[in-house]
């Protein structure tokens, strides 16, 4: 099974960051921390890896119902940041190692599949990642939302960020950035996977290079993601 986690950006309205911990709390919610983010009152809440694909999306949607005074909405002003769900996947085999590990930051050969599936794919799910108007904003928008049909290493603006994991090699994983924050999560989870699985099933390696700089720049000549 594969083992997700996931981080979903949100604006608070009047109440402070403790309410949110005390609806967690009371909702049994488990996180690995709140945080802020880049906007003003904007926040992040990161969901502790499971391998429980229902159980995750589950989570997700908890949230969303439990913080009464968030807004999860991708574009909730007119500039300025946009909230997204960032989900982080890694994938086991049967003995619990997980294939897209490698000794070092570069991709192992599953992995580059499953990049190559993420990527090709990326064009028919955006119906699932960005299902509203104000989704497509927060993408046009740049400030570490990503813009094209892209990979890198530790670059948030790309749509498949690959976080060093140098020191951890067993947590080598693929940060998956496309999704807003207001969109379905089991359907999102469902055609990340599905990617993946028709990257690795097909052998699909990436048609593009891996980015280092600023993927949004023509001069990498990358499709758009809207």
């Amino acid at each position: 099974m594969p083992v997700i986690g996931a981080e979903i950006e949100f604006y608070l309205k009047d109440s402070g960051i403790d309410l949110i911990k005390k609806n967690c709390d009371e909702r049994q919610i488990k996180y690995l921390e709140i945080k802020e983010e880049k906007g003003e009152s904007q926040w992040e809440i990161s969901i502790s890896h499971k391998n429980d694909v229902v159980a995750i999306a589950d989570e997700i949607l908890k949230i969303r119902e439990s913080f009464k005074d968030a807004d999860f909405s991708a574009m909730p002003f007119d500039s300025g940041y946009g909230n997204s769900l960032h989900i982080h996947i890694s994938l086991p085999d049967k003995d619990g190692k997980n294939i897209f590990a490698k000794n070092d930051d570069e991709e192992s050969l599953y992995m580059k599949y499953a990049i190559g599936g993420l990527l090709e794919k990326m064009p028919e799910h955006m119906r699932v990642f960005a299902p509203y108007d104000k989704c497509y904003e927060r993408l046009k928008n740049g400030n570490d939302a990503p813009s094209t049909i892209s990979w890198g290493g530790n670059n948030r603006t790309v749509a498949l960020r690959l976080p060093t994991t140098t020191t951890e090699p067993e947590n080598r994983r693929i940060e998956h950035r496309v999704a807003a924050a207001d969109s379905d999560p089991y359907l999102v989870i469902s055609a990340i996977l599905e990617g993946i699985y028709y990257g690795i099933l097909n052998k699909v390696l990436p048609k593009s290079e891996k980015i280092y700089g600023d993927a949004s720049l023509k001069m990498y000549g990358l499709d758009s993601l809207y």
